[in-house]
């Protein structure tokens, strides 16, 4: 402990010691301002900067959240089933499940409007919804085509909120 000690006192007090101090404030410096401009979040026992980005990516995603929610279920009167069986709490739960989905593509993250994507999260909102022992009159071609048209219309909305909040950085 005191060769350490010893150490430490013999390099600040020689001339590279200055330039040790000066060369360690630089450090701190540079790493607060990449802290401030939301590059990194810092922790010192003494400082706690957050990083903006991590803050900003979590209201993207809020919003994203909400519109997906917002969008599947004002499905619900636009299917309108002929039977309400259990009280309508069947086609409920079915969007639920839609919805639950659409998390899964908001949390990941890689969000975008390109065919081959938009064809899979069709696929997959399809091939959901038909796990259900859902009426004859939902297993229709043209039900199955408003099915990808939703899909396709809530990915479009998803990839235009992160567009908005990425154009405007304080919109979100």
């Amino acid at each position: 402990m005191e060769k350490g000690i010893e150490a430490a006192q013999a390099v600040l007090t020689s001339g590279n010691g200055t330039a040790a101090i000066v060369g360690a404030f630089a450090i701190l410096l540079l790493l607060v301002l990449a802290a401030a401009f939301g590059l990194l979040d810092l922790r010192l026992p003494f400082l706690r900067l957050k990083g903006g980005k991590g803050e900003w990516e979590r209201r993207v995603i809020q919003k994203q959240m909400e519109a997906a929610y917002i969008f599947i279920m004002s499905l619900e009167g636009k299917i309108q089933p002929k039977d309400k069986r259990f009280g309508g709490y069947f086609l409920e739960r079915i969007l639920e499940r839609v919805y639950d989905k659409a998390l899964e593509w908001i949390v990941f993250n890689h969000i975008n409007t390109t065919s081959l994507y938009v064809e899979d999260k069709q696929d997959a909102v399809c091939s959901l919804v038909y796990t259900f022992p859902v009426d004859d009159e939902f297993k229709t071609p043209e039900f199955n085509a408003r099915m990808r048209a939703w899909t396709r219309e809530l990915i479009e909305r998803l990839v235009r909120i992160r567009e908005l909040c990425e154009g405007k950085n304080g919109l979100a």
